[in-house]
């Protein structure tokens, strides 16, 4: 709550001094009905949504501009949506009306360009290009959690400027290891003319890596907690990152709590123990790594999914994993505006239409 509150201040002095800032909804703030944090700083004037628009009789969005007082800017945005639900307004966008605004205009929108797709995040759900409307002068992009810079015929300048902290494990490693976090600065007239990164530093990393390949469970915890000792954790955010085959033993033979409480007094901000890719030699049951949530899922679901004998073929092979993996997805979906019945009735909904059931018997 200290955090939101400064956060808000720090909007409303802004706004007092003059500057408008602009918004669309990220993957994570829609709500359907609109009681989201968004719309109430919306409503209390702190900042603006672009999301402006009606549906025509032949269903398709028309987008409005909204245009900013002081440079005439046009933007037009849309909003991120989950579960490919973005897909839907994206295919339903009058673009042909956007195209034709003039002026300086500026799309806004919160999603992932198939183009643009990270290697390390392969099944990402995401759109094409030719999904946004052409001849925009900038694309201000979010999702993308790494920052991105993309120009295509009829696309110039589509900007991710990427987390400026961290969603997940795999964010704060790359920040650990030196990926540059911040922001852009676009300066222009009638068209772009520069599009500056600006890096901003919010915290220092400590990196612990330790390989216990060939190692037994005692010999590891030895050498992490003599890592652990000569550390210098002080105001980092601290990760220690275990991976390999231990030669005996078990990997909760590891004592990590002690190793967490060696580092804590020294001054960390925060302490992160990474054991995925950990293993023992005695165990071979399903064990797998990966470098963020998503990974790990999609490993998983690969490794277990050929011990599932069925004779329904989308259940099998890459099929039946990426039919696991939404309907997990869809599992996962909560809204904090919802009764519990309305939260069990959705499930049940979204689960049963990503099975591609068409009638479920309620017990």
């Amino acid at each position: 709550m200290e955090k939101a509150s400064e956060a808000v201040s720090k909007l409303r002095s802004l706004r007092d001094a003059g500057v408008t800032i602009y918004i669309v909804y990220g993957s994570h703030d829609f709500s359907p009905t609109h009681k989201s944090v968004v719309d109430l700083l919306d409503s209390a004037g702190l900042f603006l949504k672009v999301t402006r628009g009606k549906t025509l009789d032949d269903g398709r969005i028309r987008l409005e501009p909204v245009t900013d007082s002081r440079t005439g800017a046009k933007l037009v945005g849309i909003d991120g949506r989950k579960l490919g639900i973005d897909k839907q307004y994206f295919e339903a966008l009058d673009r042909s009306a956007l195209e034709e605004l003039d002026g300086f205009k500026i799309f806004v929108f919160h999603g992932t360009l198939s183009e643009y797709r990270p290697a390390h995040f392969p099944d990402a759900e995401s759109l094409p290009v030719s999904s946004l409307p052409k001849n925009f002068d900038y694309y201000a992009a979010g999702h993308l959690h790494e920052r991105t810079e993309g120009k295509l015929p009829g696309y110039q300048f589509i900007l991710y400027p990427g987390t400026l902290f961290g969603g997940d494990y795999g964010d704060l490693e790359r920040n650990a290891r030196g990926t540059q976090r911040g922001f852009y600065i676009v300066s222009f007239d009638s068209k772009v003319r520069t599009a500056e990164f600006v890096p901003i530093s919010t915290c220092k990393y400590t990196l612990i890596e330790y390989d216990a390949s060939g190692k037994s469970a005692k010999k590891a915890e030895e050498d992490l907690i003599d890592q652990a000792k000569s550390c210098d954790p002080k105001d980092s955010v601290v990760i220690v990152k275990v991976r390999g085959e231990i030669s005996t033993g078990r990997t909760s033979d590891i004592d990590f709590v002690k190793i967490q409480q060696l580092i804590q007094p020294k001054g960390a901000l925060h302490i992160i123990i990474n054991r995925s890719g950990l293993t023992a030699r005695e165990f071979t049951s399903i064990n797998v790594s990966g470098t963020d949530i998503h990974d790990v899922e999609t490993k998983l679901f690969r490794e277990s999914i050929g011990q599932f004998r069925t004779a329904n073929t989308n259940l099998k092979g890459e099929t039946g994993v990426q039919l696991s993996l939404k309907l997990l997805t869809a599992l996962k979906q909560f809204r904090g505006d919802e009764t519990k019945s309305e939260y069990d009735s959705r499930i049940i909904s979204d689960g049963a239409s990503v099975l591609g059931l068409t009638k479920v018997i309620r017990l």
